[in-house]
């Protein structure tokens, strides 16, 4: 199947509190658009406000899907979103409208854009096991068992890497193969009949942090701490997917009294920078399909948007 053949799919990427959000409803209300998450936190129904997902004013305006939709007290994978994504995008395509994949999850979009070597299932009572282990041996511990196994996966990741060195470890108690290989297979193609093109925003940094600041700020009067108190009387023991959400465990830690409230928002500001600079790198070494990377907040950039999805 060329690409005359195939259907467009537009995608608006970049470091969180780049905008993409706002500009995607933008876009969906002079296309008669449908917004798709593609942010790996904003699937989270507990954590609406810490994940940043959009307003109910911003949903009014037009449909968005796969906001909010998963509990987090359960894992949740890259392949699994890109199943739930194409059809979401295929369900958009029936009913004559445009799909706008909004996030800043790169390997949430590779899988999708790309396909993703297949991989075992993992009963959560090998799960417990191997985080059980983790804890046990600890960071430097479990790498350097990690390493006997894997010294592939064990390279490229740092020990305090919980989740990465948890999930290599678990593929291998499953299957009896490292990660490493599993990697190597061929891809599973999920959306072969689809043309995606891509739109990266990588604003002024200096801009970029004063929103993250400020954004913080106003996450903790509107909700945040609420969230962060619901999630702390879960109980939850596993450190699934969404309990990493940037500034999430500050805020538990503040409401349990670990931290002032000062202190927390500090905390969950600087590592949402970190998160931003992480994603700036990424986008900038792994290059979406048929992209277009603007700083966003220069207009005559901002101009070459339309003309791009044209």
């Amino acid at each position: 199947m060329d690409n005359t053949q195939k259907k467009p799919v537009w995608i608006v990427a970049g470091p969180t509190a780049s905008g993409k959000s706002a500009l995607a409803v933008e876009l969906a209300e002079k296309h008669e658009g449908v917004v798709i998450n593609a942010d790996s936190m904003q699937i989270y129904r507990e954590i609406p406000v810490i994940s940043a997902q959009p307003s109910l004013e911003e949903r009014h305006q037009v449909p968005h899907l796969l906001y909010g939709f998963h509990p987090i007290t359960e894992h949740y994978s890259a392949a699994e979103w890109a199943a739930r994504a194409a059809q979401a995008i295929d369900e958009t395509f029936a009913n004559g409208q445009q799909p706008i994949l909004v996030g800043g999850s790169g390997l949430y979009l590779k899988a999708l854009t790309d396909g993703f070597s297949p991989m075992p299932e993992v009963a959560p009572t090998v799960r417990r096991h191997v985080c059980d282990l983790y804890d046990m041996l600890g960071p430097v511990g479990f790498h350097a068992s990690l390493e006997k196994i894997d010294p592939v996966i064990a390279k490229r990741l740092h020990p305090t890497d919980r989740q990465r060195c948890i999930r290599a470890r678990e593929i291998y108690e499953v299957s009896g193969e490292p990660l490493s290989a599993w990697q190597a297979r061929p891809k599973h193609k999920i959306a072969p009949h689809l043309d995606f093109k891509s739109l990266v925003l990588l604003p002024n940094r200096a801009w970029l942090h004063e929103r993250i600041n400020r954004r913080f700020e106003i996450m903790a009067e509107i909700g945040a701490l609420q969230e962060a108190e619901a999630v702390n009387q879960m109980n939850i023991t596993e450190p699934t997917t969404g309990m990493r959400a940037v500034g999430l465990q500050a805020l538990r830690d503040h409401s349990e009294g670990f931290l002032t409230l000062e202190e927390a928002i500090e905390q969950g500001q600087t590592l949402t920078r970190q998160y931003a600079k992480r994603q700036y790198t990424w986008f900038r070494g792994q290059e979406l399909p048929n992209t277009l990377a603007i700083d966003n907040t220069d207009p005559a950039a901002v101009a070459a948007i339309a003309p791009h999805f044209a």
